[in-house]
């Protein structure tokens, strides 16, 4: 990396950590993902022509839940230790 410009290793840089966050997550959950995120990107254009937003209500909860899979398969003790103090504070 030390024959590369500076904007050259920034980028590399920034390529593997989108590579090392991607890598951790199965394959299958993201596909997942993937179709789910399509559908709801429909869905959202129908909801606000009708401005009834519970049309996507369902499918946010499930991209929230996945997004929370991916944070934990990425840093595992990093969600668990949040989740800890959230419901401490909550108690």
């Amino acid at each position: 990396m030390q024959n590369l410009s500076q904007v050259e290793q920034k980028q590399v840089q920034h390529y593997w950590n989108i590579y090392q966050k991607l890598s951790a997550i199965p394959l299958e959950d993201y596909h997942q993902f993937s179709v789910l995120k399509a559908s709801t990107h429909a869905l959202w254009s129908q909801a606000r022509e009708q401005n009834n937003f519970k049309l996507v209500e369902d499918n946010l909860k499930q991209l929230i839940d996945i997004q929370k899979r991916f944070a934990d398969y990425r840093h595992p003790h990093c969600l668990r230790t949040a989740f800890r103090r959230i419901r401490a504070r909550n108690l």
